[in-house]
Parts: C-alpha cells; structure tokens; sequence
C-alpha cells in the first residue's frame, strides 16, 4: 500500500531490465512494513489470567482485547474472490523469499532482474496487453472520427423495397449489444462500489494499524515490567515466611505453655494446696499456743481460788467436795517445736511465685535460643529473593521485536498522512473514470432503447416525426463510440496500475500470509530476533510453529523454543530456594535445661513441712483432757444454793453466805471462760489432726505433679521446638509453593500468553488486506471489465449505426402516413381543430396529397 506514495516507474521505463528494477523498489516500499506486522504479530508476547493462592491475593495482568475490526466486503465478495482467482492465474510462481531477502540486505542488483522478470511475467503479459488496448481502441476510435468527418462520396443506397430492413443476424448483435450494455452498467456500478469501498477503508485501516501497533508496542514494553512485577510479588509470601519466622519463638513458647499448662496447673494447685496445708497448720498451731497459755494462765488462778472457796465454805460449816478442777490444763502438750519446724508462710507464697514466674519464662527462653535461628533464617530468606533475581536474568529479551514495532509505528505515523492524501487523488480520478463510463453507459442505453426497434421496424416512430428519433439513436451511437475510444486509454492506464499495486500487495502479503509461505522468510529475518538470539545456543526460530502455536492457545515461552535457552522449571523449582532454610531449620533446638518449675528452696520447704511429724501430736489424749469439765460441781448452782440459805440465817451469816455466793458466780464465770478456751483448742487439736493426716500426701502429690510437668517440659520442649519449626517449614513451602506456580501460570499464561495475538493478527489482516486490498483489486477488476465489454461495444454500436443511416425518403413518407401532408414541416405546424374541420379538411387534401406522390413512393408507402 506504502507503493502508493511513490508509484512505481515501470511504465515509465524504455528498457525491460530497467522497468524490472524500479518494480522490485517497488515491490520493497510495500512489502517491508507487511513484513515487520508479520514478524511483530507472531513473535509478540501477551498479557494476563489472574493467579491467586489460598492465603495470597495476587494481581492480575493482562491488558484488554482490542476490539475487532469488522470486515467490510458484504455483498461484493464473489467480485473479491474472482480478483484473487484471477491473480493466481496471472501470478503464480511461489513466494520470493531469497530474492526479498537480498532485495532487503543489498538493494536490487543487476542478477536480480531476471528473477524478478521471471515472477513477475504474469504482469509483463498484462503490460502487453494492455498496450495493444491502448493502441487499438484510440486508433480505431480516430478511425472513425476520420470518416465521420470525410465521409466517401454520395450516402448509401436506400434499402431496396424488395429485400426486408433486417435479417436473421441483427437478432444476435441486437441480443449482444444489451447484453453488453448490461454488463457495462454493472461493472460501473461494480467500480463505483469497489472505489468507495476502497477509500472508507483506507483510513480505517491507518487507524486499526495504529491501535494494533501501539498495542504490540505496549504489550512488548510490558513483558519485561510484568516479568519484573511477578518477582517483585515474592514479597507477599516472604512477608507471610518472615512473619512464620519471627513468630517462630512465640509459637514454640505458647506452645510449650498451651501443651503444659494442665499438668503445670495441676501441680500448681497441689502446691497451692500444701502451702493451704502449711498455712493452717501454722494457724492452728499459734492458736493451740495462745489457747495453752491461757488455759495453764487461769488453771492456777482458778484453782487458788476454789482452794479459798472451799476454806471459806468450811468455816461457815458448809461442805463442798464438788469445789476443786476436775481437769487440769497445765497438762496440755506444747506446740512450740512444731512452730519453730514448720517453714513461714511468706516463703511458701513466694516458692509459689516464683514456679509461677518461672513457667511464664518458658517464652523468654525460646526466644532467646532461637534468636540466633530466627536472624540466620531471615538472613537465607532474604538471599532467596536476591537468587531468584539473578536467576531471572538470563529470561529472553524482546527488546529487537519492540524496537521493530517502535519503528514500524513511527513510519506509518509518517506515512500515514500522504497515503491519505494519495488515496484521496486516486479516489477522485476513479471516480471521475467511472462517472465517464456511467454517462457513457446509460447513453449507450439509451441508444439501444432508441435505435434497436428501428433496426427491425423502421416505421415504428413514424407516428411522432417530430422527434426526429433515427436521426436522435444514431447520434447517440456515434457519441457512446466516440466517448468508448477517446477515454479507453485513460481506463486501462487505470486498471493496468491498480493491478499491478493491488495483485502484488494481495500475492506478497495476503496470500503468503494466508497460506503460510511468508513464515520461512521470517525464519531469516535474524535482525529482528536478535535479543532472542543474543545466547550461548541459538534457538531455530520457527514463525509458523510460533503462530500456529497462538493459534492453538499455547504460550510464547513454548511456541517460541525459550526453554531451549532459559529452564523455566529449574527457575521455579522450590527446592532451589528451600535448600538454606532447610538446613538452618534442622539446626534448631530448644533446651529447658536449668529451667526448674519448682526450685530447690520450694522443694525443700515442702520436705521441710512434711518432716514436722504432726502425726506424733497426742491427739486422742489432748482431747480427752479438754473434753473433762473445769470444776466437778456447778459453781453458779452452789452459788443459788448459798444465797437461798443466806435468806434463813443470821445477819453476820446471811453476809458471809452472800459474800460466798458471790464468789463462787465470779469463779463460774471464770470456768465459763476456760471452759470456752478448752472448747476452741479442742476444735484446734481436731484441726489439726485433719491437717495431719492429709498434709504429708499433699507434699507428695505436690513434689510428683510437680516433677512429672519437669519431665514434660525436659521432654517436650525439643520436640515442640522442632515440630513448630517443621510446621513453619511446610507453612512456609506452602506460601513459596502457591507463588511458584502462581508465578509459572502467569509468566507462560499470561505475560507470555497469545490470547491477544490471534486478535491482532485479526485485526491487521482485516483492516489492510480485506477492507483495503480487497475494494483495491475489485476496482481493478471491474474497471477492466468494463474495459473489456468496450471492444464489443464499440463493434456492436458501429455495426448498429451502418445499419441505421439516415434516409429522407423513408421519413417523408413516414410522415405523409402520420399527417397527411407532403411537408414535414407543414404538419408540425399544423393547429389542432375540430373533428368536423378536421374531416373536411382531410378531404379537400387528399387529392392533393396523391398528385403529387409518385409510384415508386407511392409503393414504399403501401409496403
């Protein structure tokens, strides 16, 4: 199409070689930038389908479709499909990818020619052809202008009356002639169609190439960025890997807490329990000692005065054998030693504490073994991504194809705006030949509609003389011969360079396309795959396995061979990156070694607590003791009793009864409160045989509980700390796992995709070949058809107007037929009247009429 900018000068040339060598320019200014659309649509690379892990949101890539460009044939498709038979049979040698080749690296050279005449001898014969239309309808057209103009002596002959006008023949060129007629008309209109069609193409397609172009240029630009854009997506499950990592010492800390915190409770509460024990028992046993001194404190008070009572109730001659302490409280065993043998209280809490605190510390210690770990595995993380981008530079390169597409859509930015221009002109001059052709075909119409009647009924217009149609038709023959010779040169000027430029552009683009003969060619072009090329082993280039391949849906990295030159699997094979974490991961361990749950100082104050040996306290003995009452006899009775006698007896008596009395309630009153003390320290004593018998298996309870959560937590915590790592392990090839073939999905599926490229290819091949060359190779065409039904036009009108001459005589006598007079000119202007005149009149005149008609006439008129 580009060869439309600067025509090729083969018409132009006096010497075939010369001719041949402007045709191969030519040939070059159309076929290098079909070429570089070729090699750019099979070797892009495409867009994305969205990957998304489980625990990981991925973008997507991929650009959208461009729209389809729609075809624009409609219902001139058998015009097209006739163009393109025609073509092969003018052109039917293969492709000329060695001569393109060196065309395109030296220029046309001398050797070339012949070649190139050899493939483009379809056309030469055309040119020839061509050449002998161009002479012979001009000359014959000059021909007749020339005996039109110096006609050859008197007219001809009038038609015998004894023969008819027309024979057997005139049927046929008759037939002929509106046979030609109509396919005339239809091929202008044909022109007409395929012109216009041409011209609303040609911008379109400017524009479609630019859509497509840029989108070549913006999906070849993006192919490095979206490879370098899934690298840096790494990020999200190294961010998740370091977070398992960092965490790691936080998980084997709860997890050790989470898995012995049960029997860790347990014991706790066993020692809780026994220092529960303790603490009661050091109650208890103060409370026995306050109690003790109490009771021994009151026994010898009371037992004094009773002794007094007693003397005083015998001097006043009364008896009280009752008056003496039935139990004595200086008896009751001391507590002292079991005070000063059990531990304090506030050390028991503080042992409780501190296994406590010691236990929460199991975090403290992960983290503190395994921050080492923890810093080495961050450290190989980070190394991994920095391997998986060196590993990422020796991808293959498509910077050539995209500084090609950049290229080639700069020149048809350049060359889009004088294409336009150019296609405008030549719009414009077909129209105006095909206006030409369609005045010249309807007048030919219209001639026929006129002249043919007359060939086989002369006296078929004699009716209306007045319009002078013979003389009207021939006319009309003679001016469609002359328009038909005089622009016949102009046509086929027409139709040879439309041919010449629109069968080249169909055979060296849309037909090697199509059938696939422009690949090899391809497979050539090394400037254009150089970035491909660019390694240590060259990869066989196929483009019609590359398109083909796109074609099926099959991706670029596979169609192309990179696998050849870069191992995607070895790229993205996990064990590449895991290597290092593995190994650091299986140094990992964690020791409770010197972590004691429950300290020495708490073990031994438990030992200490249970050696006290409460089972040795007289229990049985001391309440039997507190269980005797205080005095035999009821004091506050004796009391009563004294104070009714005092009513009876003398005053002195009465008084030393009354004083007596009132001693004996004031010592009741002291045995109710021994009473009371020998009461709670009996509830004491019970206390504490209770504690007794319990408190040496709490201890026991305590000191098992307590080493069975040691002996987990000496067991446990390796395993632990290796089965978090290993779970942080698999976490982490999970999360490496689902970019890895996030990762391979989307370099081979999308970035390297062909689900645009077929679109493209599409879209290209619609907007240049089949709304472009298309209309261009079916104005040609029908141009020259019309070009072709001229020759018999031309016969068929010159034999029409020989058998058409003028002939006075016969329109004379036409006319006499039609009004009734000699003179033509009288009937025409005669006045219509009525029919009574008209009668009258008709008869007056006959006579005259038939006076002066002479047989021979006379006899014309009757035939």
């Amino acid at each position: 199409m580009l060869s439309l900018i600067h025509p090729p000068p083969l018409l132009k040339s006096t010497s075939v070689r010369g001719a041949a060598r402007h045709a191969m320019d030519s040939m070059r200014a159309v076929l290098v930038p079909w070429l570089l659309v070729t090699v750019l649509v099979t070797g892009a690379w495409t867009q994305p389908h969205s990957g998304d892990g489980e625990d990981q949101a991925f973008p997507s890539y991929g650009e959208p479709l461009v729209p389809r460009v729609e075809r624009s044939e409609g219902g001139l498709r058998p015009l097209y499909l006739f163009a393109r038979s025609f073509l092969r049979a003018v052109q039917p040698n293969a492709f000329p990818g060695d001569l393109l080749a060196r065309v395109m690296k030296n220029g046309t050279a001398d050797e070339d020619v012949p070649e190139l005449v050899r493939y483009e001898a379809g056309y030469l014969v055309c040119f020839l052809l061509a050449v002998l239309y161009l002479l012979f309808l001009p000359i014959t057209g000059a021909a007749l202008l020339w005996r039109h103009c110096h006609p050859r002596g008197a007219a001809a002959d009038p038609p015998s009356p004894a023969r008819p006008r027309w024979n057997p023949g005139d049927l046929g060129v008759a037939g002929a002639l509106i046979l030609t007629t109509l396919l005339l008309i239809i091929g202008v209109i044909l022109a007409f169609a395929s012109n216009s069609r041409t011209r609303a193409g040609v911008r379109p397609a400017l524009l479609h190439l630019e859509v497509n172009l840029g989108a070549l240029e913006g999906n070849l630009a993006a192919v490095p960025q979206e490879i370098e854009s899934v690298l840096e997506q790494y990020s999200i499950p190294k961010a998740a890997i370091s977070r398992s990592i960092e965490e790691m010492d936080d998980t084997v800390g709860e997890t050790i807490i989470a898995r012995l915190q049960s029997p860790f409770q347990e014991a706790l509460a066993a020692f809780s329990t026994a220092v529960g024990d303790s603490s009661r028992t050091s109650e208890t046993l103060l409370s026995m000692k306050e109690i003790r001194g109490s009771l021994k404190e009151r026994q010898i008070e009371l037992q004094y005065n009773l002794t007094n009572l007693k003397a005083s109730l015998e001097n006043l001659t009364e008896v009280c054998p009752g008056c003496e302490t039935d139990a004595d409280y200086s008896e009751t065993e001391s507590v002292e030693y079991w005070l000063q043998s059990i531990p304090p209280d506030d050390e028991f809490r503080h042992h409780v504490k501190e296994s406590n605190l010691t236990f929460l510390r199991i975090r403290r210690l992960c983290s503190d073994q395994l921050a080492p770990t923890i810093e080495d595995l961050l450290s190989e993380l980070n190394h991994t991504q920095v391997l998986l981008r060196n590993s990422s530079q020796g991808f293959p390169s498509l910077l050539s194809l995209r500084r090609a597409v950049t290229d080639l859509r700069a020149s048809v930015r350049r060359a889009g705006g004088p294409l336009d221009h150019y296609d405008h002109a030549r719009w414009a001059v077909g129209v105006t030949l095909c206006f030409v052709l369609l005045v010249t075909a309807v007048l030919l119409l219209a001639a026929v509609s006129v002249g043919l009647p007359l060939l086989f009924n002369p006296a078929v217009y004699s009716r209306c003389p007045h319009a002078r149609l013979e003389r009207t038709a021939l006319w009309m023959f003679q001016i469609c011969i002359l328009l038909m010779c005089a622009f016949s040169w102009l046509y086929i000027i027409m139709v040879f360079i439309t041919l010449f430029l629109g069968g080249n552009a169909h055979t060296l683009l849309c037909q090697s396309f199509t059938s696939g003969e422009i690949f090899p060619f391809l497979d050539k072009q090394e400037d254009l795959f150089t970035s491909l090329l660019n390694h240590s082993t060259p990869i066989p280039l196929r483009s019609a396995r590359i398109f083909r391949g796109c074609q099926r849906g099959e991706s670029l990295f596979l169609s192309m061979d990179m696998d050849q030159t870069f191992d995607l699997e070895k790229f993205l094979d996990p064990a590449k990156y895991f290597t290092g974490l593995n190994e650091t991961l299986r140094d990992v361990s964690v020791s409770a070694e010197g972590l004691k749950l429950l300290s020495d100082g708490g073990r031994e104050a438990l030992l200490t607590y249970q050696g006290i040996d409460l089972e040795s306290y007289p229990y049985d003995a001391m309440t039997q003791l507190l269980g005797k009452p205080v005095v035999k006899q009821n004091l506050l009775d004796l009391a009563n009793e004294l104070e009714e006698k005092a009513q009876n007896e003398a005053v002195d008596t009465k008084a030393a009864l009354e004083e007596v009395a009132g001693r004996a309630r004031l010592l009741h009153a002291q045995t109710l409160l021994q009473s009371a003390d020998a009461a709670n320290m009996s509830e004491s004593v019970k206390t504490l045989k209770i504690i007794s018998q319990s408190y040496g298996a709490n201890v026991n309870t305590t000191l098992r509980r307590f080493n069975l959560t040691q002996t987990l937590l000496d067991l446990q915590v390796p395993l632990i700390s290796a089965n978090v790592s290993r779970r942080t392990l698999e976490s982490g090839e999970q999360q490496l796992l689902r970019y890895l073939a996030w990762a391979r999905r989307t370099i081979l599926e999308d970035v390297l995709g062909c689900g645009w490229l077929t679109r493209s290819v599409d879209n290209i091949y619609t907007a240049v070949c089949l709304n472009v060359v298309d209309p261009w190779n079916g104005f040609w065409l029908s141009l020259g058809w019309c070009c072709a039904f001229l020759v018999p036009a031309v016969f068929l009108s010159l034999y029409v107007t020989l058998r058409l001459p003028p002939h006075p005589t016969a329109q004379l006598q036409a006319s006499a037929a039609c009004t009734g007079y000699d003179d033509p000119d009288i009937s025409l202007k005669k006045k219509p009247y009525d029919e009574k005149e008209g009668e009258s009149h008709r008869s007056e005149e006959k006579p005259k009429s038939n006076i002066y008609m002479t047989l021979s006439e006379l006899g014309d008129f009757n035939d």
